[in-house]
Order: C-alpha cells, then structure tokens, then sequence
C-alpha cells in the first residue's frame, strides 16, 4: 500500500476539533512517565552504587502509580480531566525534583522512598485523557463517529512509538550529561505536554458527567465485556514481559556474549515492525468486529512466538521478531478499540486507566518470571513457550468472549 494511501485516513482526522494539538501534547506528555523508570534506575544506580535498591525504588514509584490510577482515572470522569492534570503535575514534579534534590544530598533512604511514592501516585493520568479525549470527540452526538477506528488507530501507534523513543532519549542523555539531566529532561516534557493538553480544546472541553451517570464501587470493572478486555490485555502482556528478556537471551545464546547489538536489533526489528503494521492496519476499513480480531491476532501470535522457541539462529530470530512485530501493531489497535467498544462515556476515563495498569503490572510481572526461566537449561525455549501459552489464553478468552450475550455490538448502559 502506497505511503500516502496509508496516510490519507488520518488526514481527515484534522476535523476533529483540537486533534493536531491533542496528538503532539500526547506524545510530548507521555514521553515523561517512558522516560522516568529507566532515568530513575540510572540515578539511583549513580548514587547507590547498588542495583538492588535501584530496582526495589522503581518498583516502589510504579506500584503507587498503579495504585493511584483508577482514583484519578474516576476524578477525571467526575471533573473536567484539566482540573486532574494540573493538580497532579503540581505534586508530581516537585517531587521528582526533590527526589533529585535530596539524593545529591545524601538523604536517607526511607526518605527517598516516600518521595518516589509520592511521585508515583501523582503521576498525571495522561494516557486516560488523551483516549478519553478522542472517544469523546468522535462519539454519535459528534457526526464523527467513521473516525473513530482511524482516531484510536493514531493514538495507539503514537502512544508506542513514544515508548519507543523514551529509553533512547534517556540513553542519549545520560552518555552527554547522567541519570539526573535525564530525569529533569523528563520533568520538562511533563510540564509541557501535561499543560499543552490541559489547555488542549479536545481534553480540556470534556464535560463531568452528571451525578447520576458517575460510576459507584468497581466502576467500569462491573461490566462483563471490560473484564474480558482486561484478561486478554493481562495475557497479551504477559506474554511481551517475558519475550522482552526471552528475545535478548536468544540472541546473545545464539552470537555469543558479547554481541550485544544482534540483541537490539532484534527488539528494534519488532517494534519498528509493530509501528509500520499499525499504521497500515488502521489506515484499512475492516468488517470483522474487533474481538474476533483479537482472537485471531492473539493465535497467530502464539504460533509465532512457539516458533522463536525453536529458532536454530539469528536469522529464524530475526524472521520470528519480524513477524511477531507485524501482529503487534494490529493486536494493539484491537484491543485499543475494544475498550471504546464496551465502555459507555461515564467511566471512560476511569476504564482507560484500569486497561494502561494492567498492562504495566502485568508486563513487569512477566518480565520478573522470564529472569528465572532463561537462566535454567533450555530456559530460552521454555520462556518463548510460556509466552506462546499466555498469548494462546488471550486468543481462548477473545473467543470465547464473541460467544458471550454481553459482546459487543450491544452498547453497556451508562450506569456502571
């Protein structure tokens, strides 16, 4: 498909009132919280001396992140999200700052940890308003729901590629300066994108939702279609924690110890891959609903990743990532869209906060089991077969979901 085919869908989402503005503020916002969990790793590591703590502080920052999430995620459903943004970047950076402030110091470590703590819990809910913010704007009462597809499209592919570019950013700052230029590098995009997408006409025109549409108790966790979105979102990630060190530990088994670069391109190969297929998948009209997408994607994704498993060598490596890169895009983009499907306007925010967490957590999760399993004998393989059960469990929950009275061609109500 020519380049320009693929663009032009995207093109007419110019008519989407603040859309230019809610995509460059979105991508500039979220480079902060890409960039943090290595930029935090590095600065403790600097003045620690000792991976140990490092590692226990950046899984302190993002558990009170994930934590604090929904709470947010709710308080922007209830109130105008650019009250939510602005008042958590005033604690958010502070903190950070002082965090810094206080390691050149020689602080205490109990104080450092409270900081993170702090840090974490009020780390602006950006991706949440961002998706929100495009659900809202290509709604029925908009006359622009056609967009939709190619809106949550655009935002899945700039939300990865910003995850992408993030640790290169902190890569490139600490090798001119170190580990706190990159943190405050951070804390600048933050400042300026969070605020860029307060001001934003399609964040910041969000209305709060009357009193009697607000959610109560678990909130968007109440619908049967969301829950089945959030397994398949536990699963798929999973299995990308564990092929996130699987991949590496194959190719450096495979070329030796010392080739660190085979390594890198393996992963850049997939995530360049997933970014193309993304675009390109998106750009198409597509008449099969998305869940059975997702069950197909997720399938074929297991094969591949059953097939890394028994990769004779880097060029089968190289194939397998190509491949699976080509399902990422698409895999992404489904189950971005399946959240908009099943979540009625009240609890969006709420419900986009709770699908970003899970796939954090669960992502940390499986990368914390791939160390264990690479590291036995035949360790590798077992690692890509892991991922390969865990992905074939989303394409099981994903079909078995179409067959559900709940699925998704039926609108929730709005009372969740």
């Amino acid at each position: 498909m020519p380049a320009r085919a693929v663009l032009r869908p995207y093109a007419a989402l110019r008519t989407v009132p603040g859309a230019p503005g809610l995509l460059v503020a979105g991508v500039i916002a979220r480079l902060a919280p890409a960039m943090n969990p290595l930029a935090l790793l590095f600065l403790f590591k600097e003045h620690t001396g000792h991976y140990a703590f490092a590692t226990t502080a950046c899984a302190a920052y993002g558990v009170a992140g994930a934590a604090a999430g929904p709470p947010l995620g709710r308080l922007c459903d209830r109130r105008r999200p650019a009250v939510i943004l602005y008042a958590t970047c005033t604690v958010h950076l502070p903190a950070l700052l002082g965090l810094l402030t206080a390691l050149a110091n020689g602080a205490s470590r109990p104080l450092l940890l409270v900081l993170l703590l702090v840090a974490g819990a009020a780390a602006p809910p950006v991706t949440a308003v961002v998706r929100a913010a495009w659900y809202l704007r290509t709604d029925a009462g908009s006359g622009r729901t056609a967009l939709r597809p190619y809106a949550l499209a655009a935002e899945t592919v700039s939300a990865e590629a910003v995850f992408v570019l993030g640790p290169l950013l902190v890569a490139a700052t600490v090798v001119v300066a170190d580990a706190g230029a990159a943190l405050i590098l951070a804390c600048l995009c933050c400042l300026g994108g969070t605020c860029a997408l307060a001001r934003n006409t399609a964040a910041a025109a969000t209305p709060p939702q009357p009193r009697t549409h607000r959610a109560r108790g678990p909130g968007p966790l109440r619908l049967p279609g969301f829950t089945t979105v959030l397994w398949c979102t536990a699963m798929v990630s999973l299995a990308f924690g564990i092929t996130d060190i699987a991949l590496p530990a194959a190719a450096l088994h495979r070329a030796g110890a010392h080739s660190t670069g085979s390594a890198a391109l393996l992963l850049a190969l997939w995530a360049a891959a997933s970014l193309v297929s993304g675009l390109v998948f998106g750009a198409e009209g597509h008449a099969v609903p998305r869940l059975h997408r997702l069950a197909r994607l997720t399938a074929l994704l297991a094969l591949c990743l059953m097939a890394l498993s028994a990769a004779p060598g880097l060029v089968a490596l190289a194939v397998g990532s190509l491949l699976c890169g080509l399902l990422t895009g698409p895999l992404l983009i489904a189950l971005n869209g399946l959240v908009a499907d099943v979540v009625p306007a009240p609890v969006i925010n709420e419900a986009y906060v709770w699908a970003a967490n899970v796939t954090v957590v669960v992502c940390a999760a499986g990368t914390a089991l791939a160390g264990p399993l690479v590291d036995r004998r035949c360790g590798i393989a077992w690692a890509f077969l892991t991922a390969a059960l865990s992905t074939g469990a989303a394409a099981a929950i994903a079909w078995r979901g179409t067959r559900s009275p709940v699925y998704l061609d039926e609108r929730p109500q709005s009372d969740a």
